[in-house]
């Protein structure tokens, strides 16, 4: 079956509202991971607000690298840089 782009991205957010009503958050983080159509931020604010930065890192990198841009960067090195501050954080306690 031959679909358009615009029915595929339609269809998928459709998917993803199901997702979301029916409380799978992880398969909604996946499908919204491997479709990158939609940035899901609320996820990613809760993640960071969380400290699970490597949670943070990988949502991240499904739909943005760090050689992308400099916004990319930034947002990279800023992840980087608190799971640094946290390490050292528990190392001095």
């Amino acid at each position: 079956m031959c679909v358009d782009e615009k029915t595929y991205k339609n269809l998928i957010i459709l998917i993803m509202k199901f997702l979301e009503e029916e409380n799978c958050k992880a398969s909604l983080q996946a499908l919204e991971r491997e479709s990158k159509i939609f940035f899901n931020m609320n996820y990613f604010g809760e993640t960071i607000i969380n400290g699970d930065w490597e949670k943070a890192e990988k949502y991240l990198s499904a739909f943005t690298k760090p050689d992308d841009n400099t916004f990319s960067r930034k947002l990279f090195f800023g992840l980087q840089k608190q799971k640094y501050c946290e390490a050292l954080l528990r190392y001095k306690l």
